[in-house]
């Protein structure tokens, strides 16, 4: 039996499971190198989709984490996808390179140091040559004619929906209302003085604020004071500045007012959701 060679056969297969092993790690981290000495790895790359180009507008699930995935940012888990129109300025550009790599689909890591994202403004756990890493899920890659004709289609669904809503509650009340020519309704329960305000001037209401279903979320009632603000000047939502000319000085009543014409897609705080028509019983108290 030849002991040297045995031993040497052993050494032999275990450099070959080392080189397995380093490849293995290697393959693990799987990231490259722009010219620009820009770091990434697609996870996921599908030839298929629209890869993006500066102005386009994303969407798109991003979270970034520290090197020991201390996690700073993460959309995933909230369930809150970014939207957004690519600019040069956004990110401080740390990340724009990576982003304009992609397509409608893919997902990317990319690593970035934290000067370039932070600039002088860095974290006290943070030192300048720090790397953060960014996970970049890709959901949707629109031009921005395209996001226009999205956007005004959703609109005009909206409208329609918050009209017929509005419709229905208006019959269900037995409210007797006009609508403008913006698809805001307005009900007079009693008349005013016959003055009415005019853009520009302070006018001084009570009011109190409800959803289609009842639900209270404002009443100026509630703090016995009045609301005073400028009318015409936006300084209110859209419905107010367009609804509130119709009572005259005295006079009280009711605005219906459309999610258009209200928060529209963004909604106020925990009370108003997105997209929600408005209830606002009026009374004009004063105005100058």
């Amino acid at each position: 039996m030849n002991l040297n060679k045995i031993y040497m056969n052993k050494n032999f297969f275990i450099g070959i499971a080392a080189i397995f092993f380093l490849g293995a790690c290697a393959g693990q981290s799987g990231f490259k190198k722009t010219a620009s000495g820009f770091e990434y790895n697609l996870l996921k790359d599908d030839t298929e989709g629209r890869t993006v180009k500066m102005g386009d507008f994303l969407t798109l699930n991003m979270s970034f984490a520290t090197m020991n995935d201390s996690s700073l940012f993460n959309t995933f888990s909230n369930k809150e996808p970014l939207n957004f129109k690519l600019q040069e300025s956004l990110f401080n550009g740390a990340i724009n390179e990576g982003l304009m790599m992609m397509s409608e689909g893919d997902s990317a890591q990319f690593l970035v140091p934290a000067s370039k994202v932070y600039g002088d403004q860095l974290p006290e756990f943070l030192k300048a040559d720090d790397k953060l890493k960014y996970t970049v899920s890709m959901m949707k890659v629109a031009s921005a004619t395209e996001q226009q004709k999205e956007m005004e289609a959703s609109m005009a669904a909206q409208i329609g929906k918050d009209d017929e809503a509005l419709k229905a509650y208006i019959k269900e009340k037995g409210y007797k209302a006009e609508k403008t020519e913006n698809g805001l309704y307005y009900v007079v329960n009693k008349e005013g003085n016959g003055q009415f305000p005019k853009a520009g001037q302070k006018v001084k209401v009570h009011y109190t604020g409800t959803l289609l279903n009842g639900e209270e979320f404002d009443s100026s009632k509630d703090r016995d004071k009045e609301f005073e603000f400028p009318l015409g000047q936006g300084r209110v939502i859209k419905g107010w500045d367009e609804g509130i000319p119709k009572f005259s000085k005295g006079g009280s009543g009711i605005l219906l007012i459309p999610s258009s014409l209200g928060y529209g897609t963004r909604g106020a705080g925990p009370k108003i959701p997105a997209n929600a028509p408005l209830i606002f019983e009026i009374e004009l108290i004063d105005f100058q």
